[in-house]
């Protein structure tokens, strides 16, 4: 339906025809009671015959409406244009990325400051769930100024006619087959498809990394990344033909050649996983690291970083890669140049202890393979799909030999003359020769019954120590066993990981975080004696220190070194980037992800080895409704980074904090209606707990660099939120909320706290040194509280009255954690769970009498 100048459609007055595409018409119009310029665009009437796409549409509006980010054109509402819906957006002036682009290649340093717009764009979207699915030139405009503004996000999956009865918004396929022409249009172009748009399956976040990666080559080059002469020639190559990296002008980074090469990767799994990992490439921070490295594959003074390539493990989509080379050595050695050479992974084995169905994470939680300090060898961590074990492999030779006796092993780490491994398992520690011969326990005293240090690294000193983190703070033992004793103390609220000591034993490198700020690490060096300490690197974890004098670490999935001098315990200059796209768990926080773990190990002589995939997100989780016989139904939500989801008291609301640790923001459902929406602004806010009347919700709000804080929150918003604290004791957030208006919540300790008054908090039960509690939960009357706790050396559930605290009564009889009351209080549920690489998890019900 067209329109005319001076059309009205509500306050909106229709000025001129701004352009016509196949998502419909776009007009120029006046507000008229805003007294701004909007565009108008008014979609297809197909639309208005399909009652469920019209639904469709009107909630993926609500959702876009929600945006706000500066880089984004705003949704203002909707309107109709006779039978047709109109969406009113923000208008923006300027060029769209066609016009520059058919000027020629843009310089580099103009395209990048506009691709690192366009991806703080789409990271924004995807935070809150929403895919733009049909990112091209035509969709990103650029102002005088210089500012992007992306256009139409996830109008084309709004408007999809296939997936107009999916519960899922996400998931939608933007077309059918190569010749859909529903609406006139194949809804998306097809230069910019991602090979799995292109064949119709369901998409995600990664269709538009693919998509940005097209963009970015085609502004550098002028050209196009896929060219055809009619539809069928494009998807051919957008399926089958390399991407000309050579294409690029010299000029261009080594980083964003590197960044472009990873978008296009056809398998979604082994593409770039995340946007934000775009715009970090695209940031002045690692334009300065690139700078200050030194180019091609030279390195500092003093460092050759020879690498050994790509152990591929096809069912996680990742690669163990080893190096070999000098990080310092010999001074023959250092003449080395950089050798790079494939070893696969034995048929029918997952790295990391178990196959990807039985992971509760997409990659390795723990350390799975360790490199001897010679160089030569390596054991990891393999599963057959029967059982988990370690396997021994001398880098000359073409497969790996099972170690008997290592069923179930965690953190492997060599001893010094590289002839044994020690281990972590079910059991407690052992260690066992890699020459061959059983594997043998170590007794060591002291050490928490259920499973060794806590972290993810342990080191093997020169003085037959194993140093490792629990919860005191770094700890020892002999490697042929004894009692464990406390190196280094952790401070009050303090999480300590990854500890390195130095040569000569008088001091220890390693990560602290503050339970203050919980998305931050940084590294730190302390003296064993004096207990001084000083911060290395902010911002980094995972430190490892090599002979050469320099301390490798982790940021943003990638390994970078720095010089040290370990006489005076001081950085001597500036970081450079070894090794870009190493997987690593950067953010800490209240997830499997917390360790800051890279995946990397480095010898004495040289060799590096390390797990290409860069930073681990937390994965995407769906929603489901599951019924006592076991059949799940999904909600209607879009799949997104969702935890600590919780159901109001009269089951027709859920909440959950969704996001990246540090930037989380809290959701309802709406489960009569159907619809979900935000309901905090910008900032960290996590773990709701719903109120006795369902009206509110407390929070933990992190703000600043200040201790948590709890928040309550109006669910309606009809109040601004209403903070409680700093407090350090607020640190890991609620955990419920009684009847009789009473918090609980824990530290280490479980405390609770009258909602009514005061709200001073009060101790209710204290952990003995040596274990902790988890997951505290009132009874629907207010007069129990059930719990997990390891004090007999394994998770298990207990109850006891409140407030009086005894007598106590132990619920599980095999293991325990996540307990759960029934609505009417006659039932208590909890996961029956025995630890472990594959662990045994079942969900349990106990009658209450």
């Amino acid at each position: 339906m067209s329109l005319t100048p001076g059309t009205r459609l509500g306050p909106y007055e229709v000025v001129a025809l701004l352009g016509e595409g196949g998502m419909g018409q776009v007009y120029r119009a006046t507000d008229t009671k805003l007294k701004r310029e909007v565009a108008i665009k008014v979609l297809p009437a197909a639309l208005v015959s399909d009652p469920d796409r019209l639904a469709r549409f009107q909630r993926e509006a609500e959702v876009l409406a929600a945006l706000n980010h500066p880089n984004i054109a705003q949704v203002f509402g909707l309107e109709r244009s006779g039978e047709s819906p109109a969406i009113v957006m923000e208008f923006v002036e300027g060029d769209d990325l066609t016009h520059r682009i058919t000027q020629g290649a843009m310089p580099v340093e103009d395209a990048l400051p506009i691709a690192r717009q366009i991806a703080e764009a789409l990271e924004a979207a995807h935070d809150q769930g929403i895919i733009h699915r049909d990112l091209k030139p035509a969709n990103i405009k650029v102002r005088a100024d210089g500012t992007v503004k992306v256009l139409d996000f996830g109008l084309a999956k709004a408007a999809d006619p296939s997936a107009g009865s999916s519960s899922n918004l996400a998931n939608s396929p933007t077309m059918t087959s190569p010749a859909m022409t529903g609406m006139g249009v194949i809804l998306g172009t097809a230069a910019y498809m991602s090979p799995e748009q292109a064949k119709g399956r369901a998409v995600d976040r990664r269709a538009d990394v693919w998509a940005f990666g097209v963009v970015l080559f085609e502004m550098l080059t002028g050209t196009r990344a896929f060219q055809g002469e009619d539809v069928s020639d494009l998807l051919v190559a957008v399926l089958s033909k390399d991407v000309d990296l050579g294409a690029l002008p010299p000029t261009t980074p080594r980083r964003i050649v590197t960044l472009i090469q990873r978008c296009l990767v056809r398998d979604p799994k082994n593409r770039l996983r995340d946007i934000g990992e775009a715009r970090l490439a695209l940031s002045d921070g690692a334009a300065a690291v690139e700078a200050a490295a030194i180019p091609g594959d030279a390195v500092p003074s003093g460092v050759r970083w020879p690498l050994v390539a790509a152990l591929t493990v096809a069912a996680l989509g990742v690669g163990l890669t080893l190096g070999a080379g000098m990080l310092g050595g010999s001074p023959a050695a250092t003449e080395a140049g950089v050798a790079r050479f494939g070893l696969d992974l034995e048929a029918g084995l997952h790295l990391g202890g178990a196959p990807l169905s039985q992971q509760t994470q997409a990659r390795p939680r723990f350390t799975s393979f360790a490199l001897s300090p010679d160089g030569r060898h390596v054991v990891y961590a393999g599963h057959d799909g029967t059982v988990s074990r370690l396997y021994h492999r001398a880098l000359d030779q073409d497969r790996g030999v099972p170690l008997p006796g290592t069923e179930g092993a965690l953190l492997p780490v060599f001893s010094p003359d590289s002839r044994e491994v020690l281990f972590f398992s079910e059991p407690g520690v052992k260690r066992v020769a890699i020459a061959g011969g059983p594997a043998r326990s170590i007794a060591v005293s002291g050490m928490m019954a259920n499973g060794g240090f806590r972290g993810a690294a342990v080191m093997w000193t020169d003085d037959d120590y194993i140093v490792g983190v629990d919860q005191a703070g770094i700890v020892r033992f002999p490697a042929g066993g004894g009692t464990l004793e406390t190196l280094l103390a952790a401070e009050p609220g303090e999480y300590l990981a990854f500890p390195e000591v130095l040569p000569g034993g008088r001091a220890v490198l390693f990560n602290v975080e503050s339970g203050s700020i919980p998305s931050r690490w940084d590294i730190v060096v302390q003296s064993v004696e004096s207990k001084d300490r000083r911060v290395v690197v902010s911002g980094g974890s995972d430190p490892r220190y090599v002979d050469s004098g320099h301390v490798l670490f982790m940021r943003a999935g990638a390994l970078l070194a720095v010089p040290f001098d370990v006489a005076t315990l001081q950085v001597a200059g500036d970081a450079v980037v070894v090794v870009d796209n190493v997987m690593h768990a950067e953010r800490g926080g209240n997830s499997n992800y917390r360790t800051g773990l890279g995946h990397f190990a480095v010898s004495r002589t040289g060799v590096l080895a390390y797990l290409p995939g860069g930073l681990m997100d937390v994965p995407e989780t769906t929603l489901l409704r599951v019924s006592r016989q076991g059949a799940a139904e999904p909600l209607p939500i879009p799949a997104a980074r969702i935890l600590r989801p919780a159901i109001s008291p009269d089951g027709n609301r859920l909440a959950w904090s969704q996001g990246s640790d540090g930037e989380q923001g809290i959701w309802i459902f709406d489960v009569l209606r159907g619809v979900s929406r935000p309901i905090t602004g910008s900032g960290d806010f996590y773990r709701p707990v719903w109120s006795p009347d369902g009206k509110r919700l407390v929070v933990a709000a992190h703000r600043d660099d200040a201790p948590v804080s709890m928040a309550l929150l109006d669910v309606d918003g009809n109040t601004a939120p209403e903070f409680f604290g700093p407090d350090e004791r607020f640190s890991l957030g609620p955990a419920d909320w009684s009847v009789k208006d009473v918090l609980v919540f824990l530290d280490k300790d479980i405390w609770t706290m009258p909602m009514d008054g005061t709200r001073r908090p009060t101790r209710f039960l204290e952990a003995r040194e040596d274990a902790y509690f988890i997951n505290p939960r009132f009874s629907p009357d207010g007069r129990f509280l059930s719990y997990g706790s390891n004090e007999s050396g394994a998770f298990e559930i207990y109850v006891r009255p409140f407030p009086e605290g005894a007598p106590i009564t132990r619920v599980s009889v095999n293991g325990g954690t996540s307990s759960a009351w029934s609505s009417d209080g006659r039932e208590l549920f909890y996961r029956e769970y025995r630890g472990g690489v594959t662990p045994n998890t079942r969900m349990m019900a106990v009658p209450i009498s």
